[in-house]
C-alpha cells in the first residue's frame, strides 16, 4: 500500500511512515518516552506534508480517523471525512461549512446520503 501511495503521489512530494503503534497504544517493547516521541513524529509529519501515508497498528477506521484528528490538532479549521466510494456533490463542502459557521454551538455537520445502485453507473 505504501509503495502504491508513493508511486501515485510522487516519492519526492509525499511522506510515509510505519508506526508500530497508534496514539492509544504503545508498540511491543515501547516505553512511555519512545511512544511520546513517535506520536510527536507522526504529528510533525502530518503538519509538514501535503500527502502522507501512515501504516499504523490496526485499530479500524475509527483509529485512523483519530490519528488524523489528533495529529492535525488545531492546525486546521475543518476536517471533512468520507468513504472511498463516496461521490460528494461539488457544492457539498461549502454548504456544510456554512452550517458550521452559522452557529458557534454547532460542532459537526453531515451531508445528505443517497444510495445509488452500482449497475446504473456501468
Amino acid at each position: 500500500m505504501m509503495d502504491i501511495f508513493s508511486e501515485v503521489m510522487g516519492r519526492d512530494k509525499s511522506a510515509t511512515y510505519i508506526w508500530k503503534n497508534n496514539f492509544h497504544e504503545k508498540g511491543p517493547g515501547e516505553t512511555e518516552e519512545s511512544h511520546k516521541e513517535s506520536s510527536q513524529h507522526v504529528t510533525q509529519l502530518v503538519l509538514s506534508n501535503k500527502s502522507i501515508c501512515i501504516m499504523q497498528k490496526w485499530g479500524g477506521k475509527r483509529e485512523v480517523m483519530y490519528t488524523a484528528f489528533r495529529a492535525l490538532g488545531r492546525s486546521v479549521d475543518y476536517v471533512q471525512v468520507c468513504d472511498s466510494d463516496t461521490m460528494p456533490d461539488p457544492a457539498s463542502s461549502e454548504e456544510m461549512v456554512e452550517g458550521l459557521e452559522e452557529d458557534p454551538k454547532v460542532g459537526g455537520v453531515g451531508g445528505d446520503v443517497q444510495v445509488h445502485v452500482a449497475s446504473l453507473f456501468t
